[in-house]
């Protein structure tokens, strides 16, 4: 029989290494909360049969069952469902966090433990995990402010909040690492022109380092560390430059200020070991080249582009190469390039990509917050939201918005036939046509089950029309199934968005009733 822990001071730890375990119990002991150790999943769903505490922390690779394993099994158990789990990982790769949302972790703390992060961790999870009245939100506290969220999107919030937070401490840590430096230089009593040299430097990390803390957004991040870069005077660069992000065996062009629109359709995607670029990816070493019509190196020439010179940093992060810098040079500039400055560019490197690599990783936990993750259509956390404004804009102005709402036909028989990992394959299927069939204003949601909906600012109801057909007959011809649409548009004297939705399922039904595979108003 299950003893019910009412007190949220108990936590279960379940950590296969005596070192972890007892480093844990250390340090949440002397916080006043009262601790029980299993080694490894199996045995913490054993002790957590007899006794349910208010917090479970687990590490994940444990013999016999792992974190992930334990976490599901927790979620899954109607009695423990609601007994919070917070997940500790290295954060090698990104699919450490999307695995620990898979599962359902509230939240994770990274190796090895900090206390002060470990200790914010456990008390931002416990006040989470404090359910309102309503059983469908959560009371979730993130810097001094309460905000309540639904059930399933606060996991996802804790994740984000922490990640965004891991990330501003790393730079934080680069900025105080830029003002030990500062502080070793100035001991050293160096020639005046070293000095001179040292603190040029310094200061040049430290610009850089405030601008890669200012913002996390990638785009706006990019434009920021190119015209920090590019102001450099000693680097003798041209105002602009590029940024490539680094995939497994080429470099993708992220972000640039200043390019020819003839360079950026030349270099989209860049293999690895091509041109200066991929070259530098593929070294992993500084890459300087004077003139880009002299330089064999220089294999990519684009129309239109005179020489000129470059200067190529690879951007590194802890898990390796995170992308490339790619700055302009007048050509035959003459650079140059002693220990000092290599060991600046090689800084500047590790700096960037630090920030870039945190700022993609940012990107990728917010977007799963707001798109399924099977069909990658937007969900209805991020429908609601667009639709209320939506909804509101055309009531202010009586202006026009129209929506779309389809299903699956006969899905339930598709999937009892041909079984349920076909049919994922078909929601995708059909989630993806529709958006290759939708204009560049209108969004594609995943509203529930095989059923989805399609917003169509500014639109009436013929133009609805075209659009509900060229989906219906997009996936009628490339995909395994059909669907049936209903559309719907404002009309004048609508109070509530939910009135529309209510309008084009009412459509919907009636184009079910007319034999499915057509669309209805």
């Amino acid at each position: 029989m299950m003893t019910i822990q009412n007190s949220s001071l108990s936590i279960l730890i379940a950590e296969d290494s005596l070192t972890q375990a007892e480093r844990l119990r250390f340090i949440l002991e002397g916080n006043g909360y009262e601790v029980q150790a299993a080694k490894n999943g199996k045995e913490a769903l054993a002790m957590l049969a007899e006794r349910q505490p208010g917090l479970v922390i687990s590490d994940i690779n444990m013999p016999e069952m792992d974190g992930y394993e334990l976490c599901a099994h927790i979620k899954s158990d109607a009695e423990l469902a609601k007994v919070p789990v917070i997940l500790a990982t290295s954060l090698s790769e990104t699919r450490d966090l999307l695995q620990g949302l898979e599962c359902g972790a509230d939240s994770y703390i990274t190796k090895p433990y900090d206390e002060a992060a470990l200790l914010n961790a456990v008390r931002r999870v416990l006040e989470v995990g404090k359910v309102l009245p309503d059983e469908n939100t959560l009371l979730v506290s993130f810097s001094g402010e309460s905000y309540r969220i639904g059930n399933n999107a606060s996991r996802i919030l804790n994740f984000l909040m922490t990640t965004y937070d891991l990330a501003l401490e790393k730079n934080v840590s680069l900025s105080d690492a830029n003002a030990r430096l500062y502080g070793e230089i100035t001991e050293r009593e160096r020639a005046e022109e070293r000095l001179r040299e040292s603190n040029d430097f310094l200061s040049i990390l430290c610009k850089v380092s405030t601008v890669t803390s200012e913002t996390i957004e990638m785009d706006e991040l990019i434009t920021r560390i190119i015209n920090a870069v590019t102001s450099i005077g000693m680097l003798k660069c041209e105002p602009g430059g590029v940024i490539f992000l680094a995939g497994d065996e080429s470099l993708h062009l992220a972000g640039d200020t200043g390019c020819p629109k003839e360079c950026r359709e030349e270099h989209p995607d860049l293999p690895f070991g091509t041109c200066l670029c991929g070259l530098a990816a593929k070294t992993g070493e500084v890459i300087i080249s004077m003139n880009s019509e002299t330089d064999s190196r220089h294999t990519i020439h684009s129309p239109g582009i005179s020489a000129h010179g470059h200067i190529v940093i690879p951007l590194k992060a802890k898990n390796g190469l995170a992308g490339v810098m790619c700055l302009d040079m007048a050509p035959d500039t003459q650079l140059e390039v002693d220990g000092r400055m290599t060991e600046l560019f090689v800084a500047l490197g590790q700096q960037i990509g630090l920030a870039l690599d945190n700022a993609r990783l940012y990107e990728e936990t917010r977007k799963s917050s707001l798109h399924d993750p099977l069909t990658g259509a937007a969900n209805r956390r991020m429908m609601d939201v667009l639709m209320e404004k939506q909804f509101s804009i055309t009531k202010r102005n009586n202006g026009r918005l129209s929506i779309i709402m389809f299903d699956i036909d006969h899905f339930k028989r598709f999937n009892d036939t041909m079984g349920h990992a076909e049919g994922d394959k078909a929601l995708a299927a059909v989630a993806h046509f529709a958006s290759e069939s939708r204009r560049e204003s209108d969004t594609v949601f995943r509203y529930g089950g095989e059923e989805f909906l399609v917003l169509l600012p500014e639109t009436p109801l013929s133009g609805a029309l075209v659009v509900a057909e060229g989906i219906r007959s997009a996936i009628e011809r490339q995909s395994p199934v059909t669907v049936s649409l209903g559309a719907a548009s404002y009309v004048e004297g609508m109070k509530q968005k939910e009135e529309l939705i209510v309008k084009a399922d009412e459509a919907l039904y009636r184009a079910k009733q007319g034999g499915r595979n057509r669309v209805e108003i």
